[in-house]
């Protein structure tokens, strides 16, 4: 069976203060996510700046509670929406096997053996379809994935400048996406039966991951520092958030990415937001990243062969940060 600490290594950050703009406090959430992959910001009590964030999931476990017939009529396609291939780009992983596709098979509802699943881009969020029965989910999944977003950006601020200021400045067709999620209770996703994980081991792609503790505390966390796994929602209050270094941010250099995984035996809830960069800054990702076996001849001259791909802005601090 996996085991793990029941503390943070981290101190918790005051949520109040990095969305009021304090340049310490997004500067220590930045600094836990480069030592450890993963930092805690906590609300204080009487906060209201969550309420958006627990709308949208008193407004999922809603939806999640409908009949399947209206549930199912809530999926959609990824593959067949332009608006969706327009957010999130090629569904291909980048060569190096690390980082996780970005575009699923289906938007909205889907569901497996042990758990359900609405996946929102945000970005073609206007193509979503929605039930009768809950005409303002969309406008609370929207206003939930804004106020995680600015905590994401200004986070990602203190990591780099430059990268915040280009994520924000990308195209209108934000990758983004809110994940609803409703693991079944004593369901091991097939392979984790052993150690009893309802999600194993896994990265998220995109930049970073922003989430309220769940009720159920079940997401544990790698320590980078020291290897060490660490259950950090049983270690959270209620109002906290947890942000995670995601694939993206890793394959920059810029933070480990956090390994983490689900164990639970009960049913458990989670919304969970992931920052994701432009998809003009990703394209020809895959491409600069196939090339990182070229030889040292290359490497040298700065002369490594990206492909037929057109070289994004991310693709060019990967190879240079190789030839230099």
């Amino acid at each position: 069976m996996h085991s793990s600490i029941a503390a943070l290594p981290c101190a918790a950050v005051s949520l109040e203060s990095l969305l009021s703009g304090d340049e310490a406090a997004a500067g220590a959430a930045a600094e836990s996510i480069r030592r450890h992959s993963f930092a805690v910001l906590r609300a204080d009590s009487a906060s209201d700046e969550l309420e958006p964030v627990k709308a949208a999931e008193a407004g999922m476990r809603s939806f999640f509670a409908l009949p399947h017939a209206e549930k199912e009529a809530c999926a959609t396609d990824a593959s067949e929406v332009a608006e969706i291939l327009a957010c999130v780009g090629s569904s291909v992983p980048a060569a190096n096997g690390r980082q996780p596709p970005r575009l699923l098979p289906t938007c909205g509802y889907k569901r497996d053996a042990h758990r359900e699943q609405f996946h929102l881009v945000i970005g073609a969020a206007g193509t979503q379809a929605w039930p009768a029965s809950e005409a303002d989910l969309g406008d609370r999944m929207l206003e939930a994935a804004s106020r995680l977003r600015i905590v994401a950006v200004r986070i990602l601020h203190a990591l780099s400048a430059e990268l915040a200021d280009r994520v924000e400045a990308g195209s209108a067709a934000d990758p983004s996406v809110l994940d609803a999620w409703l693991y079944h209770d004593a369901r091991c996703e097939p392979g984790n039966e052993e150690c009893g994980c309802a999600k194993g081991p896994h990265l998220d792609p995109g930049l970073l991951t922003v989430k309220r503790a769940s009720a159920v505390a079940a997401l544990q966390c790698r320590d980078v520092a020291t290897g060490k796994w660490h259950a950090v929602e049983a270690a959270c209050k209620p109002n906290d958030l947890l942000v995670l270094a995601n694939a993206e941010l890793a394959e920059l250099e810029l933070a480990h990415a956090a390994e983490h995984l689900v164990m639970t035996s009960a049913e458990r809830f989670s919304l969970v937001y992931e920052l994701r960069a432009p998809v003009e800054l990703t394209t020809g990702w895959g491409e600069a990243d196939s090339e990182s076996d070229a030889t040292d001849d290359e490497e040298e001259d700065g002369e490594v062969d990206q492909g037929s791909g057109e070289e994004s802005w991310l693709a060019r601090q990967l190879r240079l940060a190789r030839v230099s």
